[in-house]
């Protein structure tokens, strides 16, 4: 068993799932077929984030209370509790959680010093000890620096798990001290099934799961808000008659309107309008049968002729240069503009 492993999976998918379970067969007292027996004492503890031997590491941002020495104890239960809601934790959940209001989150360097002081305690268990570090991607370079060593070299029965969103832009000093293992991505036929097992209405379901890139959480965080989701698709269609008309004043209106939704709601706005144009193109082939997007004032056949078939790829750009636009803290309204504008060269020629 690698003492350091970095597991690397799309944010909301498999990773922290399988570092959890991981983690939680290597402290168990009766594993058995692979798998933990989830009855035992450690099990127990370990389901309820109480295992002594576990220390959370995640990004968070600084109070003003608190100053510069925050470390991860003071938002341990916001982020255990929701783990055990839901162990497929997305970075926008999470972010939303904290309320940041678009700060940017970081693991710092005071975190870093309550990983080694951890540490240089006495086993609470004698069994293995977990340091599981979420998003190790935004470890501040003075934590990561400072981590380095002890990453390299855990000492007897220490384990290190990473899992990361975002591999290539972890430092290097910190892969070239891991094991890098590569988290399949869930296909969209296992997951649809695998939630309608869990007791998910399935025709909730399908069209979430088609805009999810793999990611549970991303499904699962969006489930929950299916009234939000509707209004928001009822959005979407506005938004593209602005475009296709090409009314300017419209197109401001309802690009302030979007601006509007919380940053969740508008990540599942441009997630569907990806959607929807890919089943646009999807409509033009024999691949019609696998189309998902509906809504009762808006017919796809009579719109996907509108799509530019060989600017597709274009159109997808746009949609994704937004998403990155916002996510890196751009005028909102001003992206939302921009894109709304852009479009319309594609969604006027057939």
């Amino acid at each position: 068993m690698p003492s350091s492993i970095l597991f690397t999976a799309v944010d909301g998918g498999h990773g922290l799932f399988l570092a959890l379970q991981l983690a939680k067969y290597m402290v168990c007292d009766k594993p058995s077929h692979n798998q933990p027996c989830d009855t035992c004492v450690s099990c127990k503890q370990f389901d309820n984030f109480n295992y002594p031997d576990l220390h959370l590491s995640f990004p968070f941002i600084n109070t003003k209370s608190s100053g510069k020495d925050t470390n991860c104890v003071i938002f341990r239960n916001i982020f255990s509790n929701e783990l055990k809601q839901n162990p497929f934790l997305t970075k926008e959940k999470w972010m939303n959680l904290l309320d940041t209001a678009n700060k940017q989150i970081t693991i710092n360097v005071a975190e870093a010093k309550a990983i080694y002081a951890a540490l240089s305690m006495k086993s609470f268990t004698h069994k293995p000890r977990i340091v599981l570090v979420w998003q190790p991607e935004l470890l501040h370079k003075s934590a990561a620096n400072k981590l380095l060593k002890i990453i390299e070299e855990p000492g007897s029965n220490v384990y290190f798990f990473l899992i990361s969103h975002r591999p290539e832009v972890v430092l290097n000093t910190i892969l070239s001290r891991c094991v890098v293992f590569k988290v399949p991505t869930i296909s969209d036929d296992e997951m649809l099934q695998a939630l309608i097992s869990a007791g998910f209405n399935e025709r909730e379901l399908r069209p979430l799961v088609l805009t999810a890139n793999g990611s549970v959480g991303y499904v699962i965080d969006a489930i929950k808000n299916v009234g939000q989701r509707d209004k928001t698709v009822g959005l979407l269609v506005q938004w593209l008659r602005s475009i296709f008309t090409n009314r300017p004043t419209m197109i401001i209106q309802t690009s302030e309107t979007i601006a509007a939704l919380s940053k969740e709601d508008l990540k599942v706005f441009l997630d569907l309008a990806n959607s929807l144009f890919r089943e646009s193109l999807l409509e033009k082939s024999d691949a019609a049968s696998k189309i998902n997007f509906r809504h009762d004032d808006f017919s796809l056949s009579k719109f996907s002729p509108y799509i530019n078939t060989r600017q597709s790829e274009r159109i997808l750009e746009i949609v994704e240069k937004c998403k990155t636009d916002i996510a890196r803290n751009a005028n909102t309204k001003v992206a939302l503009l921009s894109t709304s504008l852009a479009l319309t060269e594609y969604i006027r020629k057939a």
